[in-house]
């Protein structure tokens, strides 16, 4: 099947995967954001908020690696 016949026969699939990509990608970026934070903090030796941004990185890099595992499952059942 051609790539335009895919999109045609699975367009809501298709939106579906595009947005849980959009989503893990802005995740990842977010938490190399608040990384910045985090070497900020743990110069400036404050534990409290080392603490809180080591818990959102953890939670952001969690959300992107799931959604990449759930896009290759939903792939892999779609070649099935």
């Amino acid at each position: 099947m051609s790539f335009k016949g895919f999109i045609n026969t699975n367009r809501l699939r298709f939106f579906f995967i595009t947005i849980l990509s959009i989503l893990s990608g802005t995740s990842g970026i977010l938490a190399g954001y608040i990384q910045m934070y985090w070497l900020t903090y743990i110069k400036e030796n404050n534990w409290t908020e080392v603490a809180i941004t080591t818990g959102l990185m953890a939670l952001c890099w969690f959300f992107a690696q799931s959604v990449i595992y759930f896009v290759q499952y939903l792939n892999n059942i779609q070649e099935e």
